[in-house]
């Protein structure tokens, strides 16, 4: 019987979790990143504590992943967490490790005092979206929206942040 290990990562693993985020991206029709670009981020990621991220194996072989970002509601002025990067291997769907590792991710979320947890997820997705009502997730009635920007460096890594003290004046 094959052994399924779900686990928490450390910075070391960012190279584990890569090719999956990368996998993800490109099932939902992106160009993703090197592999080494997104090891970077998610590398940056865990050494801050800004998120935490899942790995799921099965006998060793890295079969999916999920990130569960933290952050700060404004409105409430409470934590809350945001779920991206789920992804799991076409090959090991429909097995319960989706369920499994978003029963571990609430917990994990309740356990760093977040408020509630959010996700997106695409309309044609039915079984993710089965998956996250069976889990008491409902819709929200906002729409998620995109806009690119140029880029100011190739690298996305390397982009510095917008300038902290920059103050812009509205045109009438």
């Amino acid at each position: 019987m094959p052994h399924l290990l779900i686990e928490l990562c450390r910075p070391e693993h960012a190279a584990r979790l890569a090719p999956l985020i990368q996998a993800l991206a490109r099932e939902e029709g992106a160009t993703p990143a090197t592999i080494d670009e997104i090891a970077t981020v998610v590398e940056a990621l865990l050494t801050t504590g800004a998120s935490d991220f899942l790995l799921a194996t099965i006998d060793g072989e890295a079969v999916g992943c999920l990130q569960i970002a933290y952050r700060l509601s404004t409105w409430q002025a409470r934590p809350y967490a945001y779920l991206e990067d789920f992804y799991l291997a076409q090959h090991v769907r429909g097995r319960g490790i989706g369920t499994r590792m978003l029963d571990y991710a609430l917990q994990r979320a309740a356990g760093q005092n977040s408020e509630y947890v959010m996700l997106d997820v695409r309309a044609a997705n039915t079984a993710a979206r089965r998956l996250y009502q069976r889990f008491g997730f409902s819709e929200t009635g906002s729409l998620l929206l995109k806009r690119p920007l140029a880029a100011a460096h190739d690298s996305p890594v390397e982009a510095p942040c917008a300038q902290q003290n920059e103050t812009r004046e509205a045109q009438p």
